[in-house]
C-alpha cells in the first residue's frame, strides 16, 4: 500500500507552514498568558527562557486545536490518498447481473461477486424479466453504494434483452473499449446474443456467483447435481369452474412426502423423483393462499400460491331467439350468478340495462331499427350465432359470408384468449365460408380451410363475438359448451376475470398518475406511478387487489443443466485503486471545531 498526494502544488503551502512553525519556535520569547482564538499568533515578547514556549504551548488548548485545524486544512488541500491493489478491469464494464428467482438463495454472494468485478466506470443491467438498466456509467464508489440497496427479484431470466441493452450501450460509443461480464448462477440458458457479441469482437466473460457457504448447490466445472439438495414446488396452474389446478414437481432424485394446504382443503401425497402431480383446490371469494410443505426444500419462492377471486355479482343477460329451451339458454341458466331474460317477441326491445345481449337463431327482419343504436348506448356484448340470414349482419361483422359448406369439420383453436381458455371446440356442421376484412379481429377458432367459426372484435357498436354453431352441432353436448359461455359472462361483465386480478411477477405496470400502492407484507404505502412486481403476494393499488405469482420450472430447478464453455475464471487484472482521505479529514476538522466551541463555552469565553 502506497501513500501520495493528488494536488502537488499544495506541497509548497505545506512546506511554508512547517518553515513558519520552525521559525516561530526558534525566535519566540513567551510569557505566561492566556491565548484566545484567532489571536494565538499575536504574542507578547519578553525576556525569558526558550523552554517556557513549549511548556505553555501544550498547556494552551486553543492554540493546539487551531494549529491542528490549519494542519488538516492544508493536508486536505493536498488531496491525500493511498493506493491498494484491486482485481478489476481497466476499461468500461457492462455487467449483466442475473437477478432471476434462482439467485435469491445466494443473493448476498451475488452482490459480493458483482462488487469484486467493478471497474472505474460501470453500467449494470439486471436480467430479471423484463431486463432493464440499473446503473449507467457509474464510478466504483457509487456502484458499490447503489448495489447495497439492490433487493432480490422473483422473476424469470431475460438474458436476451439484457444483452441487447448491453449492445445498444456499446453502439452509443463505439470508440470506447467495453468488457461485458455476465454474473450468473449458471442455471439460465444464455441466448445466441452471446455469440453475436463475440462476433463483433466484444469481450464477453461468464462469472459464476461465488459461494462461500457449505450449501454449494452446483459445480462450476461439470454441473453435477449435489445429492444434499432437494426441491419440490409449484410449477404451473390453471383455473376452471372456481377451482385451481396446481402442478407440483419433485426436482430431486429422492421420493418426497408433500403436504399442500389451504383454508378449505389439505392434501398429503408422495412424489417420486423427477415427477409431476396435479392437485385440485377449491377457491374462496377474495384472497386465497395455498401452501406447499416438504422437508429440506431448497427454494421458498415456489411453495406458495396466491389467488384473488372477487365477489360475484349478478349478471343480466338478454337472449333474443326464435327457439325455446335451446342449448344457449340452458348453458346460461347453469351459471348461478346469471339472470337470463328471454325476448319472446324477438323485436330486440331493450328497456333496461343488460351486461350481455345475445342474438341466437333469430330473425333479423323482426328487429326494431333502433336495436343496434341501443346496443351501442349500452356498450353491451353481442353474441351472434349461425343463422340463415347471416348476410344481413355484414354491416357489423368484420368479415363476409359466402355459401355454406356441407358436412362436419374439425375446429382448431387459432390462438389462446380468455374466451376460449380450456375450451375444445370439437366439430361444426355446415359452416359458412368466410373472408376476413378487418385486422382488429381475434380469430379464436377456425376449420382447416380457414373458415371462421369463433371470433372476437371490438368496434363502434361494442364488443362482438361471432359464434358459428347451432343446436345441431356436437359441441353443444360437450363440457366445453357451458364453459365457453361461462367465459363469455366473466369476460364481458368484468367480474371473476381471472386474468384481470391474477398476474405473474414478470411485469411492470405504469400509470398516468401516482397511485397508492401497498406491497406484500408492508403496512406503509408508497405513492408511485410504476409498480414492479418483483415479489409474489397480494398488491393493493388504490382500491384494487392483485394476486401476483411466480412459477418457472427452470428457475425452480436447483441444479445446473448447462456446461458453459467460456467461463473465465482468471479474467481479472490487477489495477491500482486510489482511496481518497478527503472525507476523513473533513470529519476530523469538523470534530475539532466542535471541540473548540465546547472549551470556549466551558471557559465562559462565549
Amino acid at each position: 500500500m502506497n501513500f501520495g498526494f493528488s494536488f502537488l502544488q499544495g506541497i509548497f503551502a505545506f512546506i511554508l507552514l512547517i518553515l513558519f512553525l520552525l521559525f516561530y519556535f526558534k525566535t519566540s520569547k513567551t510569557v505566561k498568558k492566556t491565548f484566545y482564538p484567532i489571536m494565538f499568533f499575536k504574542s507578547v515578547s519578553l525576556k525569558s527562557k526558550r523552554k517556557f514556549f513549549l511548556k505553555y504551548f501544550f498547556r494552551n488548548k486553543y492554540f493546539f486545536i487551531q494549529l491542528l485545524i490549519l494542519f488538516l486544512f492544508l493536508l486536505l488541500f493536498l488531496k491525500p490518498f493511498f493506493i491498494v491493489k484491486n482485481n478489476s478491469f481497466l476499461n468500461n464494464n457492462i455487467i449483466v447481473v442475473d437477478t432471476s428467482a434462482s439467485t435469491s438463495k445466494n443473493f448476498k454472494n451475488l452482490i459480493s461477486t458483482v462488487k469484486k468485478n467493478l471497474g472505474s466506470k460501470n453500467t449494470i443491467i439486471l436480467s430479471g424479466k423484463p431486463a432493464r438498466i440499473f446503473l449507467e456509467d457509474s464510478n466504483y464508489q457509487n456502484a458499490v453504494f447503489k448495489l447495497s440497496f439492490l433487493k432480490p427479484e422473483i422473476k424469470s431470466s431475460d438474458f436476451e434483452n439484457a444483452l441487447i441493452l448491453a449492445y445498444d450501450k456499446i453502439k452509443e460509443k463505439p470508440y470506447e473499449n467495453y468488457n461485458v461480464l455476465i454474473v450468473t448462477d449458471l442455471k439460465s440458458k444464455l441466448p445466441s446474443t452471446v455469440n453475436f457479441l463475440k462476433s463483433k469482437n466484444i469481450s464477453v466473460s461468464i462469472i459464476p456467483i461465488e459461494n462461500n457457504n457449505n450449501n454449494n448447490n452446483y459445480n462450476h466445472n461439470n454441473g453435477n447435481n449435489n445429492n444434499n439438495i432437494d426441491n419440490v414446488g409449484f410449477v404451473n396452474y390453471d383455473f376452471k369452474n372456481n377451482n385451481v389446478y396446481l402442478k407440483v414437481k419433485n426436482f430431486g432424485n429422492k421420493t418426497k412426502n408433500v403436504v399442500v394446504q389451504s383454508k378449505l382443503k389439505k392434501v398429503n401425497f408422495s412424489l417420486n423423483p423427477f415427477s409431476f402431480k396435479t392437485i385440485v383446490f377449491p377457491l374462496n371469494e377474495k384472497e386465497n393462499i395455498i401452501k406447499l410443505y416438504s422437508d429440506n426444500d431448497y427454494y421458498d419462492f415456489d411453495n406458495t400460491f396466491y389467488f384473488y377471486n372477487p365477489s360475484k355479482k349478478n349478471v343480466n343477460v338478454l337472449l333474443i331467439t326464435t327457439k325455446n329451451n335451446n342449448s344457449v339458454e340452458k348453458a346460461l341458466k347453469s351459471i348461478n350468478y346469471v339472470n337470463v331474460n328471454i325476448d319472446k317477441n324477438k323485436l330486440g326491445v331493450i328497456n333496461k340495462n343488460y351486461d350481455i345481449i345475445i342474438l341466437y337463431e333469430y330473425n333479423p327482419k323482426l328487429l326494431l331499427p333502433s336495436f343496434f343504436n341501443d346496443i351501442k348506448n349500452q356498450n353491451a356484448l353481442i353474441v351472434i350465432s349461425k343463422t340463415k340470414n347471416i348476410n344481413s349482419l355484414n354491416s357489423i361483422l368484420p368479415f363476409k359470408f359466402f355459401s355454406q359448406k356441407e358436412g362436419s369439420f374439425k375446429v382448431f383453436k387459432k390462438q389462446n384468449f380468455v374466451l376460449n381458455n380450456n375450451v375444445d371446440f370439437s366439430t361444426v356442421k355446415n359452416p359458412y365460408s368466410t373472408f376476413l376484412e378487418k385486422n382488429n379481429t381475434i380469430v379464436l377458432a377456425e376449420t382447416k380451410d380457414n373458415d371462421i367459426v369463433v371470433s372476437y372484435t371490438k368496434n363502434n357498436i361494442g364488443r362482438i363475438i361471432y359464434f358459428g354453431y347451432d343446436d345441431n352441432d356436437v359441441f353443444k353436448n360437450t363440457p366445453s359448451f357451458p364453459l365457453f359461455f361461462s367465459n363469455i359472462v366473466d369476460f364481458s361483465s368484468g367480474i371473476n376475470d381471472f386474468y384481470k386480478y391474477n398476474i405473474d411477477t414478470n411485469r411492470i405496470l405504469e400509470f398516468n398518475s401516482k397511485k397508492t400502492i401497498f406491497y406484500p407484507n408492508k403496512k406503509i404505502p408508497v405513492f408511485e406511478n410504476t409498480v414492479n412486481f418483483n415479489t409474489p403476494g397480494f398488491y393493493k393499488i388504490d382500491n384494487n387487489i392483485l394476486a401476483v405469482n411466480f412459477f418457472d420450472e427452470e428457475e425452480s430447478n436447483p441444479f445446473v443443466k448447462e456446461n458453459y464453455a467460456f467461463i473465465k475464471k482468471n479474467f481479472k487484472t490487477k489495477v491500482d485503486k486510489k482511496i481518497y482521505l478527503n472525507n476523513i479529514l473533513l470529519f476530523l476538522i469538523l470534530l475539532l471545531l466542535f471541540l473548540e466551541l465546547y472549551f470556549m463555552k466551558k471557559d465562559l469565553l462565549i
